[in-house]
């Protein structure tokens, strides 16, 4: 699918091996791809409902790829490219039954993305054209409110020390980046974890919940601040289905879901004091 992507490229667009290396070089050309499949796959599925999660989050990994480009016009070129590629996906959209009323959901995710990233949502609007859709106006758009989590427990060394064995056991990347999941959250926040082990993390803070060690603040919901910033290698999100959802198809197992509880649990009470 690259190989099709740099095709379209050479045959729409000026400079085309510029733009392509410079995909390339920044690894922007395989977000592309897999963001073009993951939107395609909702369209195709009929799982439209899923798109303005999705679009938020693509929305975020782009970015968290272009903001890697020093050179302004370099950087100037790919936003015009990807807008090019997403203003199509929003004519496509728009033309659904439903289109006008998704559109104005996805424009609220990407507010919200943009809210919690510092990105610019009205020049995000300029590139898509969002007004020539009717999607809702600025004001009405509920804005992102930052959720958290809060440690329950007065030593909040054990919190690091929990932290620190889960990098020691590469469920995350970076302890410090974590960390910042458990304090009112000021910035863009993407917590980069080991899609490897995402069942084991999420195991965790099912024991974290049973066990009342932790509290979320800003919102409901004792898994939202971990669906909300945990992504995996490519930026995409950690967990594609609802917790509950991920809950029930863990416990299928019935063994292994044991023997995740096992591990979640020595790693939790071997670093609590008074336990």
């Amino acid at each position: 699918m690259i190989n099709a992507l740099h095709k379209t490229i050479r045959e729409k667009y000026h400079e085309p091996e510029v733009l392509i290396s410079i995909l390339v070089e920044f690894q922007i050309d395989e977000l592309i791809v897999q963001a073009l499949k993951m939107i395609d796959d909702c369209l195709k599925t009929g799982n439209i409902k899923q798109l303005p999660n999705i679009s938020g989050n693509i929305l975020t990994a782009v970015n968290n790829k272009i903001r890697k480009i020093k050179n302004v016009s370099d950087k100037k070129k790919i936003e015009y490219l990807l807008s090019d590629f997403f203003i199509e996906i929003i004519a496509k959209i728009a033309t659904l039954p439903n289109g006008k009323e998704l559109l104005s959901d996805i424009k609220i995710s990407l507010q919200n993305a943009c809210e919690l990233g510092g990105f610019n949502f009205q020049k995000l609007e300029e590139y898509l054209h969002f007004d020539k859709h009717e999607t809702l106006p600025r004001q009405k758009i509920k804005l992102f409110k930052p959720i958290y989590y809060d440690w329950n427990r007065e030593d909040k060394e054990e919190l690091d020390c929990i932290i620190g064995d889960m990098k020691g056991m590469n469920i995350i990347h970076s302890k410090r980046e974590f960390q910042k999941m458990f304090k009112p959250v000021k910035e863009e926040l993407v917590i980069q974890c080991n899609p490897d082990k995402k069942d084991l993390l999420f195991v965790i803070f099912q024991i974290l919940k049973e066990e009342k060690l932790i509290l979320v603040k800003g919102g409901n919901g004792h898994f939202a601040p971990l669906f909300q910033y945990a992504v995996d290698n490519q930026y995409f999100n950690l967990y594609k289905k609802a917790p509950n959802k991920v809950h029930e198809k863990l416990k299928r197992n019935e063994d292994n879901y044991l023997i995740l509880r096992g591990k979640a649990k020595k790693l939790i009470m071997s670093n609590l004091n008074n336990k």
